[in-house]
């Protein structure tokens, strides 16, 4: 997903959304998230950090709430493509960035989420119409952006 966004604003295109790394840190277990704005280029931190000793990683919420209004600010400069690189557990469970995506649908802004194949079923109820499902490679991805951007149909571009 880096990739393809990486593509399409070295193009030109005015990107809103998300991408998510995974910093490894030296001496760290890897729970480490953080995620970057493609509209600003903004990153924050947003797993809570709970020390090695910890099992399993933990969302920040107070951080992640940042995030959606990243994309609602997106989203009201009317941005040529929006770029989530998850629609995770949170979204599965209709948390997390599941209203920032709703609103993003309902304008017309062609949408690029990430998606787990055990998430697929849920985001095709959630959608209710014709996803379009890719491969994760990065040309393919930039493509469908690239066809879409500035569309008014609704499209959604699934990468499993």
């Amino acid at each position: 997903m880096a990739e393809a966004a990486g593509i399409l604003l070295r193009e030109g295109f005015v990107l809103g959304g998300i991408i998510q790394s995974n910093p490894h840190l030296p001496g760290r277990r890897r729970c480490d998230m953080q995620v970057t704005d493609l509209l600003t280029g903004q990153s924050v931190a947003i797993s809570q950090d709970r020390g090695n000793a910890a099992h399993g990683c933990r969302l920040d919420e107070d951080a992640f709430a940042h995030v959606g209004t990243w994309i609602e600010q997106a989203l009201s400069i009317g941005v040529a493509l929006l770029v989530i690189n998850k629609f995770g557990r949170q979204e599965a469970l209709g948390k997390g960035l599941r209203q920032v995506i709703a609103a993003a649908l309902l304008t017309g802004v062609p949408v690029v989420l990430g998606v787990s194949r055990r998430n697929l079923p849920v985001l095709y109820d959630f959608v209710g119409g014709p996803i379009d499902v890719l491969e994760p490679n990065p040309a393919l991805i930039a493509d469908w952006g690239r066809a879409r951007a500035n569309a008014r149909w609704v499209s959604i571009g699934g990468v499993v």
